[in-house]
């Protein structure tokens, strides 16, 4: 099973009724070593150290080169979600995108690691060459 570990862009809430509902899933907030504020350089990090994919809505992780070749360097797997308006969702909608989600992330991701995949309100998943 894939230990998802939330960027701060997603609610803490989503994280914390995955593991209620038996995922493995924590929030940067909630992880001693990280917390809040923790920098994308700890998180990937972490992420490598405790064989985590890295779940975010945090684009510039994509497309900034130093980030992307962090991920790769480390081989971290990311799953990023792409809100459909700078508005962003409500905690409800986090859940409810996240949940539809959720099988796709721990079937796929384990087997083809690292693997870098965004995911829209709509459609097919789209992998990512980083």
């Amino acid at each position: 099973m894939v230990h998802a570990l939330f960027d701060e862009d997603i609610p803490k809430q989503v994280a914390k009724a995955l593991a209620a509902f038996g995922c493995q899933a924590s929030h940067v907030a909630g992880v001693r070593a990280l917390g809040e504020g923790a920098s994308d350089d700890q998180i990937i990090q972490w992420c490598k150290d405790n064989a985590a994919t890295l779940v975010t809505a945090d684009y510039k992780m994509k497309t900034t080169q130093r980030y992307a070749a962090l991920l790769r360097e480390h081989k971290v797997s990311a799953a990023f979600f792409r809100t459909p308006s700078k508005r962003g969702w409500t905690a409800k909608e986090w859940f409810r995108q996240v949940v539809n989600r959720m099988d796709d992330i721990q079937r796929e991701f384990p087997q083809r690691s690292p693997l870098y995949r965004v995911y829209r309100s709509r459609g097919r998943p789209e992998d990512l060459k980083l």
